[in-house]
């Protein structure tokens, strides 16, 4: 079904697959990233068109996110086919801001004016005849900007971009916590009718967008089309629905409703090998293809799949291998050589911290609600223990995983550099210009993360005797001068975000030692001259509940109306 390499016919294509991680209100960064993304792919396929330089090309295939992260991926399918402003400067925030549907929808919709509204109480009072509390946080601003967000998305059906670095189809998949939970069972031997049972509750919802072409979705996605014909509003809602479950924080935003397809669940899989028969009520049988086993439903055990979700970052945060197998298959890899690289995951990262060691060490004083409280952090940490992406990550000589997170002034990485990290994430409700910043500084990283980390080194031009890497072969050796408009001078298209914060923020955002010795490599598919050495963004200290917090609020509360 797939190759390690896509074969040698010309253009070479190199396939990009975004993984955006969960964020809260540092979504705004991500949006960020977005846009310049955009912003700098439709000016490469504007240059390859004008001049015909270059034998390679991208495609973005797929785009996978946890909490925030699946929301922006939501704003990303439904600007797909838009034209929008893009915002390089303060001016253009405010004068083309709400035209743009990352900025709109991070920055200018989202507020916690709104999430500290009643709405959703006097909703249930007339559904249910008494108000419901469903979460701390009014979250119908939220149903109100996924409306306007993928209303918007034939804004401009009579003539709209094509995108060539779009793939025919994008796979999206967003992650999300199912309470309700999807429960198989194994038989044992030794006892009569002994069974394993077991039940997942890290599920996921797969759409497939149809940008052009005439491909068919898979059985296990739900088609989202732009062609009217093609497609319908529930199904464009379903994603929306997703979008909102897999941003759905327990406790604060409201938990959501999912009713996913059939099909999802017979495309399932396991990484193992052998065969096994399942003599549960689903009377499902696996079957084996090298070490890969799918499972079939023929009738499966709950017949009404619909169930209550949370925030997917509970227990994936940062879906690499969903984002690994929509590009080299179930069981195939992404080269990782830069002689052979064609692939690259590329994930997007608000808060790449690593956790601090528990503080429960046995000292005999716990009291109930340390060990209650230690639970929980261990659920989370274990749930996002993956050490074999993080070894990729380290290792300088993979040139298929990359990353995007803050990096600021003042050598200020990850969660210090970003204006919404404290308060767990949601002190970027409390103002605009700390999701202004962080949007201004999103853009900003991602131009210096498309020049000068995203690169595939390759030969100097005199040497004659190495070979070009796969994606630049037929290419010619002075090929390190190609580089699109927007990055061949300096960042004049995204500006220096200035900080919307006191000094005393800046100078301790998050009461913390400083940054981690620790640090992620970045680089890219636009090329570099051989010999260059691939630099590192250094990953912040984790952000625990800051003991400044009452800054952060003040700057805020400030700018409330009075009432």
């Amino acid at each position: 079904m797939f190759t390690d390499l896509p074969g040698d016919a010309h253009p070479r294509i190199f396939e990009i697959g975004l993984v955006l991680a969960g964020a809260v209100s540092a979504g705004a960064y991500t949006g960020g990233v977005l846009d310049f993304l955009f912003e700098a792919l439709d000016a490469l396929a504007d240059n390859r068109a004008n001049d015909g330089r270059g034998l390679h090309e991208v495609r973005l295939k797929v785009i996978t996110g946890a909490s925030a992260g699946g929301m922006t991926a939501a704003i990303t399918a439904a600007a797909a086919k838009r034209r929008f402003p893009h915002i390089r400067t303060d001016n253009d925030a405010a004068s083309k801001g709400a035209d743009n549907p990352f900025y709109n929808a991070w920055v200018l919709q989202i507020d916690i004016r709104s999430l500290l509204d009643t709405a959703d109480l006097a909703a249930t009072k007339a559904a249910f005849g008494k108000p419901v509390l469903q979460s701390l946080l009014d979250c119908s601003v939220l149903d109100t900007i996924v409306t306007t967000t993928l209303g918007a998305r034939n804004n401009d059906s009579a003539d709209p971009p094509d995108r060539p670095w779009l793939a025919d189809r994008v796979h999206l998949c967003f992650t999300t916590t199912n309470l309700r939970g999807v429960t198989y069972a194994f038989p044992f031997s030794g006892s009569q009718g002994a069974l394993y049972s077991m039940t997942r509750h890290n599920d996921v919802a797969r759409f497939s967008l149809h940008v052009r072409g005439s491909s068919t979705p898979r059985p296990d996605e739900i088609d989202l089309s732009f062609v009217p014909a093609g497609t319908t509003d529930s199904d464009w809602s379903s994603m929306g629905q997703a979008a909102l479950a897999t941003g759905a924080f327990p406790v604060a935003l409201r938990a959501r409703a999912i009713k996913p397809i059939a099909e999802l669940y017979a495309a399932s899989w396991f990484n193992k090998q052998g065969t096994a028969t399942l003599t549960s009520s689903v009377k499902s049988e696996f079957t084996t293809e090298g070490q890969l086993i799918h499972l079939d439903d023929d009738t499966p055990s709950q017949p009404d799949l619909q169930y209550i979700a949370i925030d997917g970052g509970m227990i994936n945060n940062e879906p690499l291998e969903l984002a690994r197998i929509e590009l080299a298959g179930i069981l195939g890899h992404n080269p990782q050589t830069a002689q052979s690289a064609c692939r690259a995951v590329i994930m997007v990262d608000p808060f790449p911290a690593t956790p601090d060691p528990g503080t429960l060490t046995g000292t005999g004083n716990e009291t109930v609600w340390a060990v209650m409280g230690g639970m929980m952090t261990a659920f989370t940490n274990q749930n996002r223990f993956h050490p074999e992406d993080i070894r990729l990550a380290l290792d300088e000589s993979v040139y298929s995983r990359f990353m995007i997170s803050p990096s600021g002034p003042n050598a200020k990485e990850g969660a210090q550099a970003i204006a919404g990290g404290a308060l767990h994430g949601f002190s970027g409700f409390l103002d605009k210009s700390y999701r202004h910043h962080d949007f201004m500084l999103g853009r900003l990283n991602c131009y210096n993360f498309l020049k000068y980390y995203f690169t595939i080194p390759i030969p100097e031009p005199t040497d004659n005797s190495t070979p070009m890497p796969w994606l630049f072969s037929g290419e010619p050796r002075t090929l390190n001068e190609d580089l699109p408009p927007h990055l061949r001078t300096g960042p004049r298209h995204t500006a220096v975000p200035s900080s919307p914060c006191s000094a005393r923020q800046r100078r301790n955002p998050h009461p913390r030692d400083g940054p981690s010795t620790h640090s992620i490599p970045t680089a890219c598919a636009v090329p570099s001259a051989a010999g260059s050495t691939r630099s590192s963004t250094p990953i912040s200290r984790p952000w625990p509940p800051p003991r400044g917090a009452s800054a952060w609020v003040w700057h805020g509360l400030r700018s409330f109306p009075a009432a």
